[in-house]
C-alpha cells in the first residue's frame, strides 16, 4: 500500500538517525498492523510511520516492546546494529552515488509494504514498513530514503515472545 503525507518537514538527516527502545509512542501519521494469536494469547506487531521514520510496536499478552528509529530518538546518530536477549536490529546505512536508480529498483521489490511518500524536493522522500510472525518470533523490516544525502537506510528486526 502506498500513501502520500501532508506534512511538516522532519527527520531528515540518515545521520541523525537514533534508536530508542521502549520509549512513549510518539505521534504516527499512518500504520500497518498484523495480530495473531501464540501460546493462546493475542499478539500483534504494530508498523508506524513518524516523519520519515518508524516505530514498531510488539504487544503479547502484558508485555509490551517498542523499537523508534528516528532523528528524535536516542543519542542523533547512535543507529547501530545490536544484539538483546530477545531483540536484534541490523542496520544498514548505505550512501549510494546511484541513488535515483538504486531507489528505483528499491521500490520496484516492496509488493505488500507499506510505503509512505514525504514532501520534499525531487522524489523518493520514502519510508516503507513491512512486518511478520513465524514460531514466535515478530520480524519487521525498513527502508528509510533520503534522497539530498544519497543515503538509503534500511534496517531488519526481531523480538522473541
Amino acid at each position: 500500500m502506498r500513501v502520500s503525507l501532508e506534512c511538516p518537514t522532519a527527520d531528515v538527516s540518515a545521520h541523525d538517525l537514533g534508536l530508542l527502545l521502549d520509549g512513549p509512542l510518539p505521534e504516527i501519521l499512518t500504520a500497518r498492523s498484523y495480530r495473531t494469536q501464540w501460546r493462546r494469547a493475542e499478539t500483534s506487531l504494530e508498523l508506524g510511520i513518524i516523519g520519515a521514520s518508524h516505530v514498531a510496536t510488539v504487544r503479547h499478552g502484558d508485555c509490551t516492546f517498542r523499537e523508534e528509529i528516528s532523528c528524535f530518538a536516542g543519542t542523533p546518530g547512535s543507529l547501530v546494529s545490536q544484539q538483546r536477549r530477545r531483540y536484534a536490529l541490523r542496520a544498514n546505512v548505505a550512501t549510494r552515488l546511484d541513488f535515483p536508480d538504486a531507489a528505483t529498483d528499491l521500490l520496484a521489490g516492496l509488493d505488500g509494504w507499506l510505503v509512505a511518500e514525504f514532501p520534499g524536493v525531487g522524489p523518493f522522500h520514502i519510508t516503507a514498513v513491512t512486518g511478520g510472525f513465524a514460531a514466535g518470533v515478530w520480524e519487521w523490516q525498513t527502508h528509510h530514503l533520503y534522497p539530498e544525502e544519497k543515503i538509503i537506510v534500511s534496517t531488519a528486526s526481531r523480538f522473541e515472545l
